[in-house]
């Protein structure tokens, strides 16, 4: 039977959205967990959302969603999750690829023959946006602001996003059904060059402005740094424009 399966990040996975996100905390609604030593590590989220686009274009053409999103994800790992799930994947499947920002990335270590994941973005040089925790905060500070310092470029992004996308149309054009796949950061990008390597027919993403409503009434995001995510109209909207793109 066909499945939808989606990647992303926080957009494709619905922060903010009203039945995964505390209002009155303004985070996420977590599940109970027996670790009090950390507020953000640990923690078991809901999600993801149900009024997200995945599950609302699945729900159109009547079939499951697995939405394997995660939040805060880079387009590297969003390729790794990928990766990752390739044995799942049937012929009769569609898969759907949200890419993310040029300002995230993420670093791979070796932990105990597992692969562990150490998550970078442009917030952990924000003082007024990051707080640190615990010990795994400091290491993510330190090389935060290393990193975007020293080393991060757009056009370092740029060239490594489109390996990416293009390594995974080469993986996955004949072992699934269909498989579409959104730019962000890209787009905008392509405006001022052009990628001669690339092979991929990038759609829109949920932030272009025919989609994105920008009305706090249909979800629980209070905050100005995470009031950019889009609501419940802008996912039914999303899931529409996908809807018509498959149909």
């Amino acid at each position: 039977m066909t499945k939808l399966y989606t990647f992303g990040d926080s957009n494709t996975w619905g922060i903010g959205l009203l039945d995964i996100w505390d209002a009155e905390k303004n985070f996420y609604l977590l599940k109970k967990t027996s670790n009090k030593d950390s507020v953000l590590h640990d923690q078991v989220f809901y999600g993801p959302s149900k009024h997200a686009w995945p599950q609302i274009l699945a729900d159109k053409l009547k079939i499951e969603c697995i939405n394997k999103s995660i939040p805060g994800a880079s387009n590297k790992e969003i390729w790794l999750e990928i990766i990752n799930n390739l044995d799942n994947f049937k012929l009769d499947d569609i898969v759907i690829i949200a890419w993310s920002f040029f300002n995230r990335t993420c670093f791979l270590f070796n932990d105990e023959n597992q692969i562990k994941k150490l998550k970078l973005g442009i917030w952990f040089t924000n003082k007024n946006f990051f707080t640190i925790y615990n010990d795994d905060d400091k290491l993510k500070k330190k090389l935060g602001t290393s990193y975007y310092k020293n080393f991060h470029s757009d056009i370092d992004q740029y060239y490594d996003f489109y390996l990416r996308c293009n390594h995974i149309e080469s993986l996955l054009c004949d072992k699934v059904h269909l498989l579409t796949q959104a730019g962000s950061d890209s787009l905008n990008y392509d405006k001022e060059r052009s990628c001669k390597f690339n092979n991929v027919n990038l759609i829109k993403c949920i932030l272009d402005k025919s989609f994105f409503v920008d009305k706090g009434e249909d979800r629980n995001i209070t905050d100005d740094a995470l009031g950019g995510h889009p609501g419940v109209k802008s996912h039914e909207n999303y899931a529409n424009y996908i809807e018509n793109i498959l149909c």
